[in-house]
């Protein structure tokens, strides 16, 4: 079972980036949480990790449930831990893929002003708040600006698979054509043959070059035709 998918453009980096859940497992071993809390602390880290995994295959409107789904963590969480403030900054990094610059910034607007209030309502300490404010805004406005560059990347790159392959088509139908050219004077020469000998019997055999079939060459032909002699006659050519 992959747990990324395969071709991600952050390739490995999102292992690197559970790092942030150490703030998360450190808090409560320095405050001395009792073994109760501990078990949840540890259950809602297994609700965590299939959200993150799972945001990794997902964009657009679809991402918004595992988005809103470690808001909710982080909400539930963060009076009681202040390391939960960590939830905050992984959903502001998948803000970024939820839509156009325009739309993935309100939603990140809308996820930092989610721990502000609750920080009005409850009256989080400021090692709760204060970086879940700074580092999710960081955090989301440096992928929404990332986001936004892969996705113009994406299109230059569709747009000159384009042109390669309308190069590719024009260059099969231009030796179409002068295969069809080259044939062409090759037909007439066997139905002359055919109708029997006549004046377009004398004519050589017409060579088509590639490349340059309208440029045919013919040698001239004047065995037996009359040239004015000398004395006002007409004499043969030799």
């Amino acid at each position: 079972m992959r747990l990324l998918p395969k071709g991600s453009p952050v390739g490995w980096l999102p292992y690197s980036w559970l790092i942030y859940l150490s703030l998360y497992v450190v808090y409560p071993i320095l405050t001395h949480a009792s073994a109760g809390w501990l078990a949840l602390y540890g259950a809602g880290l297994l609700v965590f990790l299939p959200l993150y995994f799972r945001g990794f295959w997902l964009e657009g409107p679809r991402l918004l449930p595992v988005t809103w789904g470690i808001v909710t963590l982080g909400v539930l969480l963060i009076p009681s831990n202040a390391g939960a403030s960590v939830f905050f900054i992984y959903a502001a990094g998948f803000a970024a893929d939820v839509g156009r610059p325009g739309v993935a910034l309100r939603w990140l607007l809308a996820i930092v002003g989610t721990l502000v209030a609750e920080t009005v309502i409850v009256g989080l300490p400021l090692q709760a708040w204060v970086p879940g404010v700074v580092i999710s805004l960081m955090v989301g406005g440096g992928n929404i600006y990332f986001a936004e560059k892969r996705r113009a990347d994406s299109r230059l790159r569709l747009a000159q698979e384009e042109v390669e392959r309308l190069a590719k088509v024009a260059e099969r139908e231009r030796i179409a054509r002068d295969l069809s050219c080259c044939r062409s004077p090759r037909r007439s020469s066997v139905a002359a043959s055919a109708a029997g000998p006549g004046p377009s019997s004398t004519m050589p055999p017409v060579r088509c070059w590639p490349g340059w079939a309208d440029k045919r060459r013919r040698r001239p032909w004047t065995a037996g035709r009359p040239t004015p002699s000398t004395e006002g006659g007409m004499a043969p050519r030799s």
